[in-house]
């Protein structure tokens, strides 16, 4: 885990877009696995050929601001904004603190959402 002072949002779009095969998908899990659920990088392990088909055409589905539906929504939305980056984005700008303070406070306090 490489943490600065810097929210990772843009990296980790960035990443997640960049994922065109099973094996960039896989690769990405192992990058940041530290920003998701152990729970979600359990279960998105477990993704088939044809699941990360389904996951890529729901994905460019969004990043054109089109509802990639419900089901879509359901399975991936914990991959599309992880709730650790979420909550510490927040933390960070809401006491005007470095991403990196933020995320180790809500560590040291056992309040980074599992």
């Amino acid at each position: 885990m490489s943490l600065d002072s810097a929210s990772p949002r843009k990296a980790y779009i960035a990443a997640l877009d960049a994922c065109h095969s099973l094996e960039d998908w896989t690769a990405f899990l192992g990058e940041w696995e530290w920003l998701l659920s152990p729970r979600v990088v359990a279960i998105q392990r477990e993704l088939d050929k044809a699941g990360f088909r389904d996951f890529r055409t729901g994905l460019q589905q969004e990043r054109k601001k089109s509802f990639a539906g419900e089901a879509w929504a359901r399975r991936f939305i914990d991959v599309l904004l992880p709730t650790r980056l979420m909550v510490c984005d927040d933390v960070a700008e809401r006491f005007v603190v470095p991403w990196v303070i933020a995320w180790r406070r809500l560590e040291q306090t056992g309040t980074l959402p599992q």
